[in-house]
């Protein structure tokens, strides 16, 4: 299985950071630029995306794919529509830890078709179901494995430290952390040193969209985020 670490070197590099340099601090606090993303599904209806834009949102993770079979209603709208608003877009897809993860990666790569957007695809995983920690995370391994093997592109892990700890393992911080954390102080899972990406608000309002949002912040700035593709169209 490719194994792809990224590591930030000057404003132009690939990346980075959570099994690069212990020393960087990912704090908001630190980040003085603050970008700002959404991730968003079918739960937020018809998404006017210009006005998304409008907010200073600087990216976004669409939706895609959920099991082996399932299909967010609203991904293609969201995709396509999303396109012109500016964001830097990735995609997810929501791991079943019940369902074979190899035939889930299969029906990621084929929905999406090897358009991952400006950014690198996301695993969403946050949830037992009836299996052991070992079967889940030999499932996310075969998942991630399929992945790297097609697309040579290591995708982002989405958790949160509760559920991640759970787990008790320390061997996935080669990977893009996203972390799902609404404290007011993040606190690292086992195996990061530090997040990429930041979800601190599960009930965020902006203009675009109906109803409530989840909120993220990016690590760096704007440069760094620019940087981040698997650029594999």
């Amino acid at each position: 299985m490719l194994k792809t670490i990224y590591c930030l070197i000057g404003l132009n590099a690939l990346i980075f950071l959570s099994a690069c340099d212990e020393s960087i601090n990912t704090s908001v606090s630190q980040n003085k630029q603050k970008l700002k993303g959404v991730d968003v599904s079918h739960y937020q209806g018809v998404i006017n995306w210009q006005g998304v834009a409008s907010e200073g949102i600087s990216f976004t993770f669409i939706k895609a794919t959920q099991g082996e079979k399932t299909v967010d209603k609203q991904y293609k709208y969201n995709w396509q529509a999303s396109l012109k608003s500016g964001l830097r877009r990735g995609v997810y897809h929501y791991f079943d830890p019940s369902v074979d993860a190899e035939l889930q990666a299969k029906h990621f790569l084929n929905t999406v078709q090897s358009d991952f957007g400006e950014l690198p695809p996301v695993v969403d995983i946050e949830s037992f179901e009836k299996e052991s920690a070992e079967d889940i995370l030999k499932a996310l391994k075969v998942f991630l494995s399929v992945i790297e093997d097609e697309t040579s592109c290591a995708p982002i892990i989405y958790t949160s430290t509760n559920f991640w700890n759970s787990l008790k393992t320390h061997e996935f911080g080669h990977y893009l952390l996203w972390l799902a954390d609404y404290a007011k102080q993040s606190k690292t899972p086992n195996g990061w040193k530090a997040w990429t990406f930041w979800q601190f608000e599960s009930d965020g309002k902006i203009a675009g969209i109906d109803g409530m949002v989840d909120l993220s912040y990016f690590a760096h700035q704007k440069s760094v985020l620019e940087s981040l593709s698997c650029d594999n169209k």
